[in-house]
């Protein structure tokens, strides 16, 4: 599913609203509480599209073609947290937007600008010369239905098919969702391949655990398919570093997430792969630090 990147507040808020309320899970958690008798265990709504997205809160109800609903339901806080984390890779995230309309303008520039932004306004929200640059960020029409993103006065978006409006240069983003049964459900991220690829791993990498035996080591990644020109970003993936966390909100100690590179080979199989993730192949991964995103202290709330 394409998914547009849009955490900026206040918009990321009010989607959550639309789709989770403030009470959603208030019910839930009173009743989970009540049959273990732990007070101290917490569940929160999940909702997707998830509220960072622009495709989130109650859009999906507006679809001319085929309207649908959000998903919502309530999970354990710290895999709450953790889905916030991975989509904080999104966050770190940077576009060269010059480097698009290169051959128009003739030039060569460079101008690697965020996906989030402190600004009071976002230079993704804005018309103009928002990019501080090149290129200019501009009204466009789309044929498919998108949302009214931030920015765009009512008078000004049309939802007239065909002719959806919307801003040139967007924050898009394919994703893929997938739940292994066990750690040798290779099939639940490639479709038709059995049971899990042999991971080979090498001195820094995440730590070993018995071959093809661990495609939940990796949480989550994100792919630019070696586009080093136009994305860049300090880390691109959420990986196991072999521990276990008392953040577990009242349930059983969750597995401890850190941040990683994953290198994803340009192609298909080579002699340098080590396995694959959702059907990438994984030349090498890296580990940054040992920080644990199953922590609520390591996500900001617009994550969620």
């Amino acid at each position: 599913m394409v998914l547009t990147w849009d955490s900026d507040q206040p918009a990321s808020k009010t989607r959550r609203n639309e789709a989770c309320g403030t009470r959603y899970c208030k019910t839930v958690k009173a009743d989970l509480q009540a049959m273990t008798g732990d007070k101290t265990l917490k569940v929160s709504c999940d909702e997707f599209p998830f509220a960072a997205t622009e495709e989130g809160g109650k859009f999906l109800t507006t679809l001319n073609a085929n309207p649908g609903r959000v998903q919502r339901t309530c999970v354990p806080d710290w895999q709450q947290t953790l889905q916030g984390n991975c989509n904080q890779i999104l966050t770190a995230l940077s576009t060269n937007v010059a480097y698009y309309e290169r051959s128009v303008r003739g030039d060569n520039a460079d101008n690697f600008v965020a996906w989030s932004s402190k600004a009071k306004v976002s230079p993704w929200l804005e018309t103009g010369n928002s990019f501080n640059g090149v290129p200019v960020q501009r009204y466009a029409s789309y044929p498919n239905q998108i949302p009214r993103a931030g920015g765009i006065p009512e008078d000004v978006y049309s939802d007239t098919p065909g002719v959806y409006i919307g801003y040139m240069y967007r924050r898009n983003f394919t994703f893929g969702l997938a739940s292994p049964s066990s750690a040798t459900d290779g099939a639940a991220w490639v479709p038709g391949t059995g049971p899990a690829e042999s991971w080979t791993l090498q001195d820094g990498e995440f730590p070993p655990g018995t071959d093809g035996q661990d495609v939940n080591t990796i949480a989550c990644a994100v792919n630019t398919f070696g586009q080093k020109e136009i994305y860049s970003a300090p880390y691109n993936g959420l990986c196991s570093n072999g521990a276990f966390t008392d953040s577990g909100f009242g349930f059983a100690a969750p597995p401890s997430f850190s941040r990683c590179i994953i290198e994803f080979a340009a192609t298909g199989k080579t002699k340098r792969s080590i396995g694959q993730f959702n059907g990438w192949h994984v030349n090498r991964i890296t580990m940054l630090d040992e920080m644990n995103t199953t922590s609520d202290a390591t996500m900001p709330p617009d994550a969620k």
